[in-house]
């Protein structure tokens, strides 16, 4: 009943369980050091380091957890006979597309907040209603090129919609 307790013959649980642990300490070192980082970062009249670092912290950390897990499934693909285990990588690489543009968006969106805060402050002159039209359209290109790298990822060609894309800009500029 209880087979798979035997460790002697089933070592792939220890890689999978090291794996998953390392995971776990990493990911808390690195919101450890974003943490401090952001801290550090307040001090700053930058506006883009405080952005980055707080577009950064969910994204990395879901990487760092997308990575371990990964690694832990093909650990297991070796010595299961499950074929849901043969996605691993295109569900890996679809998911670090899918970081990637979080990061994007909320890099954008934490960019038209500090513009914003800075033009109330009378800091820097600038339009409100570009400033978000702007962002909208920036984070309104993430999405699209994000939507077509993935359907590309999936084996899709994406030639014709970029094709119909260009010549739709044509006819409308």
């Amino acid at each position: 009943m209880f087979a798979w307790l035997d460790i002697a013959n089933n070592s792939w649980i220890i890689q999978v369980f090291l794996v998953v642990f390392a995971t776990v300490v990493l990911n808390f070192f690195i919101r450890l050091i974003l943490k401090k980082a952001h801290e550090k970062s307040k001090l700053t009249e930058n506006v883009w380091d405080d952005a980055v670092l707080m577009a950064a912290r969910k994204p990395l950390a879901l990487f760092v957890w997308v990575i371990g897990l990964s690694i832990a499934a093909e650990i297991v693909q070796a010595v299961a006979e499950n074929s849901l285990f043969e996605y691993t990588s295109l569900v890996r690489r679809i998911a670090i597309i899918l970081l990637l543009m979080m990061f994007l968006v909320k890099l954008i969106k934490n960019i038209e907040e500090n513009i914003l805060l800075k033009s109330k402050k009378s800091e820097i002159e600038a339009d409100e209603i570009t400033i978000r039209v702007m962002a909208r359209l920036l984070r309104l290109s993430v999405l699209i090129t994000t939507g077509l790298v993935i359907l590309q990822t999936l084996g899709i060609s994406v030639t014709g919609v970029v094709a119909f894309g260009g010549i739709g800009g044509i006819a409308i500029g």
